[in-house]
């Protein structure tokens, strides 16, 4: 009954009564669509060759259809139903009175703005980075996108890149909320958290991975710096799997999902670059507020200046070694110090060693040119006289990552497999060295003490106080159960004899 309301609901009206109209209408809507792609200069003259290509291909597919299995059209009709709910917006939802949520069927939530990301990827085509992404995927990633961003009120949203896997790839996207919810709990084992407070330093953005347009797309957990000083110690392919085990050495403890958070981190703090004057600071803020701001009177990039490392800036602040891009300062620490006019000088001169060991933050908005021409490649393409023509900023270090800007845009990507360029051949570092003996003598706790006694008896004491103990025995109070229907395997007596009788019930 639906498939013929559909039938005639879909009929054309000027073909109303024509058998076979609806396959008319479709033939022609095909060829026509062809003419406008192809946009031939006499589209009449070929009107009638690509009537024919059209039917060819529609007999091809049909024939390819027919070879396929009931759990193959299965497969495709679910793929392609998938796709359909991506170009539906998501409804809002409210609470009923029993406290369920019921979408509403009449108002929709209004699409949210993300950048044009097709456009972004032809740039990048066009600038000489090509991706191994086909324009129906990337087609479908915009939407999934455009619906993710809907559904979870995401600002500030953009399509940050793919991570290869072994198994599967990693679609991510980056993004940022209006007001980031308080964070409940502390660290491991109820231990103070040194980990980043949301929206600040490595944890300044969300993101979101999902292994196809289709599928779900998952939030990554706020990034911990152990995870990051963890990670930079070792090297391992991801599987695409979020649950999987990361395997290796050094050991890396926690689950895949910690380990790509903590590259995608790692990644983006290094290599998150825009042209000179994108974004400016308030120089006469105190150097903890300077936070990269866009700058309005921005007019755009200078392609004769696009190739130069000093027209180019960092825009995060970089990691440092404990894994954090601000210096953690435990609780109650600086209320700790002490008058610098009461110390004494050798408390000053511990002191100020003290700080010198201190990490310091990066200061914002540095130039490439303080990283070096060996960790970044700047150029412009195809030339600087091209009134359309794009500059780049590729990351040596994180091979896949890159910057390219036209006009007053500049769009970020990465795509690789989530490693960072070494010089040479990788090796896993040494295992530590064996921890020596134990000796008991050299306890302070444990030795044996004993005046007068040689270094002979003191070991031979030493060696009795070392003695394996025996087996603790059980409580004397303590009754073994006997054993009720238990045949001895030297037992060839009748079965009949040693099986119990089953309780009352559970016969048949």
């Amino acid at each position: 009954m639906a498939s013929t309301e559909a039938e005639a609901v879909d009929e054309p009206k000027f073909l109303a009564g024509l058998p076979g109209a609806n396959a008319l209408y479709d033939h022609l809507t095909k060829v026509l669509l062809k003419i406008i792609k192809a946009s031939p200069e006499r589209a009449l003259d070929g009107f009638e060759s690509m009537s024919v290509q059209v039917k060819n291909e529609s007999a091809a597919v049909a024939k390819a259809v027919a070879g396929l299995s009931d759990e193959e059209k299965a497969r495709i009709v679910e793929a392609a139903t998938k796709q359909l709910h991506m170009i539906k917006a998501p409804k809002k939802v409210t609470t009923g009175e029993d406290g369920e949520e019921e979408p509403e069927e009449e108002e929709e939530k209004e699409a949210a703005v993300i950048p044009d990301i097709v456009s972004n990827m032809k740039a990048l085509n066009w600038a000489g980075v090509y991706l191994d992404l086909r324009d129906d995927l990337t087609y479908r990633l915009a939407l999934s996108i455009q619906k993710l961003a809907t559904a979870k009120d995401l600002q500030a949203v953009k399509f940050w890149g793919v991570v290869n896997g072994t198994e599967k790839n990693y679609f991510v996207v980056e993004s940022k909320l209006e007001e980031y919810p308080e964070e409940e709990g502390g660290g491991e084992e109820g231990a103070p958290s040194n980990k980043e407070a949301m929206g600040s330093g490595a944890n300044e953005c969300l993101y979101f991975v999902t292994n196809s347009p289709e599928g779900e797309w998952t939030k990554l957990p706020a990034v911990k710096p152990e995870w990051i000083i963890s990670a930079r110690s070792m090297r391992r392919f991801l599987t695409g799997n979020l649950d999987a085990v990361v395997g290796g050495f050094p050991r890396f403890p926690w689950k895949e999902v910690a380990y790509l958070r903590a590259q995608i981190s790692r990644i983006t703090q290094a290599c998150t670059v825009a042209p000179k004057g994108v974004y400016t600071v308030d120089e006469e803020a105190e150097p903890e507020e300077q936070v990269p701001a866009e700058n309005e009177e921005y007019t755009g990039l200078n392609p004769y200046k696009g190739d130069l490392l000093d027209n180019w800036q960092f825009t995060r602040p970089g990691l440092l070694k404990q894994g954090r891009c601000t210096p953690f300062v435990a609780e109650g620490e600086e209320e700790e110090e002490e008058d610098e006019e009461e110390m004494s000088e050798e408390k000053k001169a511990e002191k100020a060693r003290l700080e010198a060991l201190k990490e310091k933050a990066f200061k914002p908005l540095l130039t490439l040119s303080t990283a070096g021409s060996e960790f970044w490649r700047t150029y412009v393409t195809p030339s600087v006289h091209d009134a359309n023509c794009y500059a780049v900023a590729a990351s040596l270090s994180w091979p896949g990552a890159v910057t390219v800007a036209q006009g007053k845009t500049n769009t970020f990507f990465y795509t690789g497999w989530g490693h960072k360029q070494l010089s040479d051949n990788y090796s896993p570092p040494t295992p530590p060295p064996f921890a020596p003996e134990y000796n008991l003598l050299e306890d302070p706790k444990r030795a044996p003490k004993g005046d007068g006694l040689t270094p002979e008896e003191l070991a031979d004491k030493a060696t009795a106080m070392l003695t394996e103990e025996s087996d603790p025995q059980a409580p004397a109070e303590w009754v073994a159960e006997e054993k009720v229907g238990v045949k001895d395997e030297h037992d060839e007596g009748d079965d009949e004899d040693d099986t119990a009788a089953p309780a009352e019930g559970d016969a048949e």
